[in-house]
């Protein structure tokens, strides 16, 4: 059986319809992980803002607390003189 060139032209057709498929297929793939990614990501970037918004609050707390103790001590001081 002998291949004609029709033949041959079909096979190298299919061929790089099949690649061209292949790399589409890739792409979309590709492209839902790095989506999936990006979502994590965001997820975790924003548990993280929660949390240093709190350590945040926390140090203020305390930063007035010591200030406060501080001017009493201050205060205690200077009465005692």
């Amino acid at each position: 059986m002998h291949t004609t060139k029709g033949q041959i032209g079909i096979a190298i057709v299919g061929a790089i319809s099949a690649v061209i498929v292949s790399m589409f297929s890739a792409f979309g793939i590709s492209s839902n992980r790095v989506g999936e990614i990006n979502t994590k990501v965001q997820i975790v970037d924003t548990r993280e803002q929660a949390h240093f918004d709190e350590v945040a609050k926390r140090l203020d707390r305390m930063e007035l607390k010591l200030d406060r103790l501080i001017d009493q001590q201050i205060t205690k001081t200077n009465t005692k003189k």
